[in-house]
């Protein structure tokens, strides 16, 4: 799990971006049971431009944060056909929203964008990381790019 989340801290630094941990994800959709019998690990990241226009005046506990953002699952699995089997589901679910159109869809990921969101989800192997965001398409399409083609 680290090594994927120091890849994506790096891709997201790379991009002006800067990853954030969310520590709790209420309700958290991968620590029920079923889903637990089904992952090694899991975790949610944010993605907030760096960009000083971006920038939201929210007091100084949340200094840094960011208009523009991306937020990150990561998800790994026991099989690598489970990961695929998930690829599949996410992509049926995303395709559930009004005015989904694929942009690209394969069995290691796909893009869709729906009106208001938009997904990238990349696989390698057993691991699965999904990426959505309201505003952000096309930085989020090129990190999905860059992770598609790295090392982890």
């Amino acid at each position: 799990m680290s090594r994927i989340a120091g890849i994506l801290a790096s891709i997201a630094s790379a991009s002006d971006y800067r990853a954030v941990k969310w520590s709790v994800v209420e309700p958290d959709e991968w620590d029920a049971d079923e889903p637990r019998r089904l992952l090694v690990d899991h975790a949610y990241y944010s993605l907030f431009s760096r960009d000083p226009k971006s920038l939201l005046d929210l007091g100084p506990m949340h200094q840094g944060v960011s208009s523009k953002r991306i937020h990150s699952t990561i998800l790994v699995f026991k099989y690598a056909q489970l990961a695929v089997s998930e690829v599949a589901r996410l992509k049926e679910k995303r395709l559930d929203n009004i005015g989904a159109i694929v942009i690209r869809s394969d069995s290691n990921g796909f893009h869709i964008k729906t009106i208001g969101r938009s997904y990238c989800v990349v696989r390698h192997g057993a691991k699965v990381v999904l990426f959505d965001t309201r505003d952000q398409e096309e930085t989020m399409k090129a990190m999905a790019d860059k992770l598609e083609k790295a090392e982890w």
